[in-house]
């Protein structure tokens, strides 16, 4: 039954999206499909297809497999488990490949026989290396960006896109003494001077609703209980599709030039 279900998917096994190689329980592999071959660059017939496919390769003596705890999912997978396979860098040269190292991902699924026990297991791989450089690259920007900020000592927050804060803020909650639960959602008007609030909250909700940057000039309490004069600004994040995604702002301490501003204009009158 095994080997007529397996000649009966011959064909979706080979034009589905997904990497598949079959091993045994004993590790070996049994076959792999046309996807896997593109995978790694083979053709049909190269020494790695060969080495794979021979009893030279064991799943559970790869070196690569156990370090980056692909054997020991396959061996719960053999168990009876359907599993995830986590992102993983596997190096086909280390094999006597040409190939280049790929980031993969996938699953092990067990495939059981009419008596209920696990014959083999399906490994389904692709290719997510794309994935991963963009995942590593966001995450060298957001770094950078983060020791930007902590450099300039100014006070950084993001909102949803209908305007509630979600995301605690160190730089918000250093300045103001705020903790995350006190200044989410839109406790944060509660360290605005009682004068500026009103004022603060419309130009919010009016650059809220008509999607344009936020800029707004009011005093702001400092955890030492100081009203500081401030400048937050505010600009929308969109998504592929146009929409909001998020609101990305920034406060800057603008005390010194706004008490000296009134100063002079004291002076002058």
């Amino acid at each position: 039954m095994l080997i007529r279900s397996r000649r009966h998917f011959k064909i979706p096994f080979d034009q589905t999206s997904f990497a598949i190689q079959v091993v045994t329980k004993d590790g070996r592999t049994s076959q792999v499909s046309q996807p896997w071959l593109a995978l790694w660059q083979l053709a049909d017939g190269d020494d790695l297809e060969d080495y794979i496919l021979s009893s030279e390769w064991n799943i559970f003596t790869d070196v690569q497999l156990a370090d980056k705890g692909v054997t020991a999912i396959v061996r719960r997978a053999f168990a009876g488990e359907s599993l995830q396979i986590p992102p993983f860098l596997y190096d086909a040269a280390q094999l006597g490949s040409f190939g280049r190292a790929r980031w993969v991902s996938g699953y092990a699924h067990p495939i059981f026989d009419e008596a209920g026990s696990v014959q083999e297991v399906m490994l389904m791989y692709e290719d997510v290396g794309e994935r991963i450089r963009s995942t590593s690259t966001t995450g060298l920007i957001e770094q950078r960006y983060r020791s930007l900020i902590q450099g300039t000592g100014q006070l950084v927050w993001t909102t949803s896109a209908e305007g509630a804060v979600e995301e605690d803020s160190e730089t918000w909650r250093d300045f103001t003494g705020q903790t995350y639960e006190e200044w989410r959602s839109y406790g944060w008007l509660n360290v605005i001077h009682p004068d500026d609030q009103q004022k603060t909250f419309k130009l919010w909700a009016d650059s809220i609703t008509n999607r344009y940057m936020y800029e707004a000039v009011y005093r702001l309490q400092r955890l030492d209980g100081e009203y500081r004069w401030n400048i937050g600004r505010a600009v929308p994040v969109l998504n592929d599709d146009g929409s909001i995604r998020e609101w990305v702002g920034i406060n800057f301490d603008v005390h010194a030039l706004k008490t000296s501003q009134s100063q002079t204009m004291g002076v002058c009158s």
